[in-house]
Order: structure tokens, then C-alpha cells, then sequence
């Protein structure tokens, strides 16, 4: 099982770590957001998008956000599949400001 540290203070981000394990509070209907510092919500868990390619990977992405309620869309430069990551977004219904899209910047 997941166990955070007691509590650690991330700085800037002006968010706390959870004293509980987060996946064990998400479970059982507890929080699903944290607050960072600007007090936008940020969801716990998100969908990671490594190997998700094509038309298979599209699909996965869209079910996930669309029908599973997947907030947090987790992706990187490197994974070669923004155009998947963006029609599977777009097509799913969701308001653009209800996305959570979190990314990584390869070296050039």
C-alpha cells in the first residue's frame, strides 16, 4: 500500500502531502482533489498515456475520461501521441476547464 510521508510541505506549489495514504482516501470517497496554492483543484489520480497509441490508444483514452471520470490526463513529448491524447479529449465532452492535462517537455 501507498504511505506518503507524515506531512511535507511542497513550497511554491503551496500544497501539503496528505498525512493518509491518498489512494486509500479516494477509495473510500474521500477527497479526490488537492488544493495547490493558486486554489485550482487538482485530482489525486490521473491517466498516464505511455504506449497509448493509435486508434486502440485514442479509444482507451476517451473511455477513461469519458466513461471512468478521469479528470487528470498524464502524457509527455516523448510518448509521440498528443494527436491521440487531443482527439480523445475533444471528442469525450469534457469541458476543456474540467481537465487536469499535465505534461513533460523532452531535451531538444
Amino acid at each position: 500500500s501507498f504511505a506518503p510521508p507524515a506531512s511535507k510541505d511542497f513550497g511554491q506549489l503551496g500544497a501539503v502531502w496528505p498525512r493518509r495514504s491518498v489512494l486509500a482516501d479516494v477509495a473510500s470517497g474521500g477527497s479526490r482533489t488537492l488544493t495547490l496554492a493558486n486554489s485550482v483543484e487538482m485530482p489525486y489520480v490521473g491517466l498516464g498515456t505511455t504506449m497509448l497509441e493509435g486508434a486502440e490508444g485514442e479509444r482507451a483514452i476517451l473511455e477513461a475520461v469519458k466513461d471512468h471520470g478521469y479528470r487528470m490526463v498524464d502524457t509527455a513529448q516523448a510518448y509521440s501521441n498528443e494527436a491521440e491524447v487531443g482527439r480523445a479529449l475533444a471528442r469525450s465532452g469534457v469541458a476543456r476547464p474540467e481537465l487536469f492535462i499535465v505534461t513533460k517537455l523532452s531535451e531538444p
